[in-house]
């Protein structure tokens, strides 16, 4: 699972410092790991449609995009991948005509109650393995 150490340890020296601009007074650690996500997601800040919007303990995104497929625009295989290895709950919806709203929540651990946990992507894998 993902955390905010972990992950300014895989990141460039200094660039831990600077991307510290990029977070919200109002986030919490769980609401800036989000954040994190995002940039990954996206592949960096600036490309982010939209700057997130507290959601619960998490955040929440509204845009219009045609990047969540499977394949050719892979953001979707990207999201349910990072999801897992991240322990980050990701939920799309409609929004309105043409728009989604993308909403993440942090899990802390891979097992317990349905509502605490995030599975790694192997056991997301092993269930639905045969359909």
């Amino acid at each position: 699972m993902m955390t905010i150490e972990k992950f300014y340890l895989e990141v460039n020296e200094g660039y831990g410092e600077r991307i510290e601009n990029y977070r919200f007074a109002w986030m919490t650690d769980d609401q800036w790991l989000c954040k994190l996500f995002l940039c990954r997601l996206f592949s960096g800040f600036h490309h982010i449609p939209t700057e997130p919007k507290p959601s619960g303990t998490g955040v929440e995104i509204n845009f219009t995009s045609s990047i969540f497929s499977t394949f050719d625009d892979d953001g979707l295989t990207r999201l349910v991948i990072m999801a897992h290895n991240w322990g980050v709950r990701a939920t799309i919806q409609g929004s309105g005509p043409g728009m989604i709203k993308l909403r993440l929540h942090v899990r802390k651990c891979r097992e317990g109650r349905m509502y605490e946990r995030h599975p790694t992507i192997s056991e997301a894998f092993e269930k639905f393995e045969d359909y």
